[in-house]
């Protein structure tokens, strides 16, 4: 268990001391308060555009902006945001694989399963830590610029999202377990997250999916109610659990 955690200690020390970990920090906060601030100016614009609108033809009303259009860029925009940390944090095996620095690790001992649990866990609270800056930088910049507070269920379905990502980061270590480039570990992360939202557009079947999870807006509007995600909440946990346990024997048979 010391060895484990001192591996640990010497993964974080090194995201800390990387420029991806303050460029993703940076990157983060600005995304979060982009989100009140664009939902804040699309009114503006159109009023800006309303006489040339009107002199086409076209009226569209013009409905103030509230939190509600700030939560769903936060949410509308989480696939972006999530593809931007895979690239940048996918590569936790694939660098090892590239400059042999496993070989080292494990030759002093330290067993492979271990080295997939601090690796597994890494990136879990990477993601936390960001998907944490993300959301505290929209809630702060939402409250800023909106006097009125309509959305429903806002911690509940921003936590349904936290578990998607962490669904998604289960994704990148079991493909990392299997493929040596980053290339591939992306595409295996990211075709699986694809296709399920393609699929999610079928009522009877979005139900079943970890995507379902992702679809915060829905929660906000108060369309939903957060027991409605209760099926999808527990096939998302076992699903991420299985990857993570079927990454064990997947990585002790890896030739490093």
């Amino acid at each position: 268990m010391r060895a484990l955690i001192s591996f640990t200690k010497k993964e974080f020390k090194s995201q800390i001391r990387s420029a991806k970990f303050n460029i993703l920090i940076g990157l983060f906060i600005f995304f979060g308060i982009l989100n009140p601030l664009f939902a804040k100016l699309i009114p503006f614009l159109f009023e800006t555009l309303e006489d040339a609108m009107a002199q086409a033809g076209m009226n569209m009303p013009i409905t103030p902006a509230s939190d509600l259009d700030s939560w769903a860029q936060f949410y509308g925009n989480f696939s972006l945001y999530m593809i931007i940390f895979i690239i940048m944090q996918g590569n936790i095996f694939t660098k090892e694989y590239g400059n042999n620095t496993l070989v080292l690790v494990l030759t002093k001992g330290l067993d492979r399963w271990k080295v997939l649990c601090s690796k597994a866990f890494m990136l879990c609270a990477l993601w936390t830590f960001y998907y944490l800056i993300y959301f505290l930088a929209t809630y702060a910049a939402t409250e800023y610029f909106f006097n009125t507070s309509i959305a429903q269920n806002v911690v509940v379905s921003a936590v349904y999202l936290w578990i998607g990502g962490l669904w998604i980061c289960a994704l990148a270590i079991f493909f990392s377990t299997l493929a040596k480039s980053i290339g591939t570990v992306i595409a295996g992360t990211l075709i699986p997250y694809i296709l399920m939202s393609i699929f999610s557009v079928i009522p009877s079947i979005d139900k079943y999916l970890p995507t379902s999870l992702m679809s915060g807006a829905n929660l906000i509007y108060g369309i939903t109610s957060p027991s409605d995600y209760l099926i999808a909440l527990g096939i998302t946990v076992v699903t991420a659990a299985a990857l993570i346990t079927a990454s064990v024997p997947m990585f002790n048979k890896k030739q490093i």
